[in-house]
């Protein structure tokens, strides 16, 4: 393991742990010292800080990651969205024996596998039959959210998470709550039915018109007008006449923020390459993010 390989994996044990373990296990199982698992374990205390997770220490127990289990399992997607290759995922969940990846290893290790399964089957049913357009990560991300919430539905505790709900997006939860009951043969409670409403919300394509639109859409339209603008001023180009971009960037941005308030990942692992060869133009939209959408971050 390198450092982040290690970092990454003591992360997925902890998170799967319901009560304390020893620092000990740790370094017999990744070979290495304890000072290095007691430095790890440091960069993992600051690092969980951000999901409102907490590393608890008791002398004689151990340790043990605390917190609500949405934020657990929204930590995990994150951990397994970094960590295994699309294209490597999609092989593997179709049978091509695509296994090599340490953190597919993983999934199967701690018995993921017929979930993972059947939460694509849910989600390619869901998407064929309502032809909702997903990028090959946000299809990814999907799978993993359903599968975390499949497998701890009933250890899940929901505190408010905020949304308002469409008729579209009403019509999402009905379909992917049928498929969910019948591949998985369970039956979804109300609490289950609201984590589902905040899923359908994050992967719900703005770009199908509802018929009703929300006062959330027209305020979000009109900061992303605000947005185009600042980059045109700057650039000195014309935008406004290209209707797409700014339907496209609404849903885009739209479920990039529903991500962050909610803990999960946005990063982009080609974002240091897009800096460092369109240095102005990364530049003037990330200053123009920042003054149009300061107050929803």
């Amino acid at each position: 393991y390198n450092f982040q390989e290690r970092i990454e994996t003591i992360l997925f044990y902890l998170l799967h742990e319901k009560d304390f373990i020893k620092t000990r296990l740790l370094s017999i199982k990744l070979q290495v010292s304890m000072q290095t698992i007691r430095n790890d374990l440091q960069h993992i205390e600051n690092t969980i800080k951000i999901h409102d997770l907490k590393l608890e220490k008791k002398k004689g127990l151990g340790i043990l990651i605390s917190g609500n289990t949405i934020s657990r399992n929204h930590l995990l997607v994150n951990l397994l969205m970094r960590n295994i290759d699309i294209d490597v995922f999609l092989k593997w969940i179709k049978n091509f024996n695509e296994n090599n990846s340490l953190f597919i290893k993983f999934l199967i290790e701690f018995g993921y596998e017929n979930i993972i399964k059947k939460s694509y089957t849910v989600v390619n049913n869901l998407i064929n039959e309502k032809n909702i357009q997903l990028t090959d990560v946000e299809f990814q991300e999907l799978i993993f959210l359903l599968t975390m919430f499949i497998n701890n539905r009933d250890n899940y505790i929901l505190e408010p998470l905020n949304f308002e709900e469409t008729f579209y997006n009403k019509n999402l939860t009905e379909k992917i709550k049928v498929y969910i009951e019948n591949i998985f043969n369970i039956n979804l409670t109300g609490d289950d039915i609201k984590y589902l409403k905040w899923i359908v919300n994050l992967i719900s394509n703005h770009n199908i018109k509802s018929i009703i639109v929300d006062k959330n859409e027209l305020s979000m339209a009109k900061k992303i007008n605000n947005f185009i603008e600042l980059v045109e001023a700057s650039l000195k180009v014309n935008l406004r006449n290209d209707s797409t971009l700014a339907e496209g960037l609404v849903g885009h941005i739209d479920r990039a923020l529903i991500r962050i308030r909610s803990g999960i990942s946005v990063s982009n692992p080609i974002n240091s390459e897009i800096k460092n060869r369109y240095e102005e133009l990364y530049r003037v939209i990330r200053q123009s993010i920042d003054e149009v959408f300061q107050d929803d971050l």
